[in-house]
């Protein structure tokens, strides 16, 4: 199967500060499946997930999407091909919900960005896979963080690109919906062909749902099945301390 995203001796470093946060690092993600990126809070996980994005650039190596060199995309050809749900807080909150999921439309859009049958269609079915129909109508100031989190990953969906990215995804969410959510991000690799990228602390549901682990340390980031993971008492110790 072709991979749709290689990783080729890659070397970053924290933006406003020349110090290197990974070094050569090689890693291979393949169409259809679900990636866990786990690791303490400051070894680079966000790092290399925007990196991967496009949104910041790399000291060395290379980013090959579909075997084409990340920088050789322009923005338009890259955000149909790559979706991604930061943390940050969200800055359009006198929209409503149904017109900020809308704009994961707009790379398919003509220069109007008038809405065409099929992404309405789109847009409200991306919001009802986040369990969140009943507040297309409301306004984003007047959501809650969870809730908001989920309108952030339905403009993701609603994008429609092969590759969706999430940093910390699950952020804000109660139990109950942090489920539904790694759910859905099992479904868009299982049944919608997608490759799916995010990072969790929570190693239990990155277990169950993910394909393969890509685990950060100080001096380097391996990736590895779930299952030799759970042979592996030097990675369990990195992560849990136990």
């Amino acid at each position: 199967m072709e991979n749709s995203v290689k990783i080729k001796n890659l070397s970053l470093a924290y933006a406003k500060r020349n110090t290197p946060v990974m070094v050569g690092v090689n890693l291979s993600f393949e169409t259809g499946k679900t990636y866990a990126f786990l690791g303490e809070n400051g070894v680079g996980k966000s790092t290399l997930l925007k990196a991967i994005a496009g949104l910041i650039p790399n000291e060395e190596g290379n980013i090959l999407l579909n075997d084409k060199p990340l920088k050789e995309w322009s923005n338009n050809e890259l955000s149909k091909q790559v979706a991604i749900v930061l943390t940050d807080s969200i800055n359009h909150s006198m929209l409503s919900v149904f017109d900020f999921v809308a704009y994961g439309r707009y790379p398919f859009t003509n220069w109007l960005g008038k809405l065409r049958k099929k992404d309405i269609e789109l847009i409200e079915d991306s919001i009802a896979l986040c369990n969140a129909s009943h507040l297309s109508n409301k306004s984003l100031n007047n959501l809650s963080d969870g809730e908001r989190q989920k309108v952030m990953i339905a403009r993701a969906i609603a994008q429609e690109t092969p590759i969706i990215i999430l940093d910390e995804p699950t952020t804000h969410l109660d139990i109950r919906n942090a489920k539904a959510i790694f759910k859905l991000l099992k479904l868009l690799s299982t049944k919608m062909n997608k490759t799916v990228l995010f990072s969790t602390h929570q190693l239990s549901s990155a277990l169950e749902i993910s394909d393969e682990l890509v685990i950060h340390s100080p001096e380097e980031v391996r990736q590895i099945s779930p299952r030799d993971y759970l042979l592996n008492k030097e990675l369990q110790f990195l992560l849990t301390g136990e």
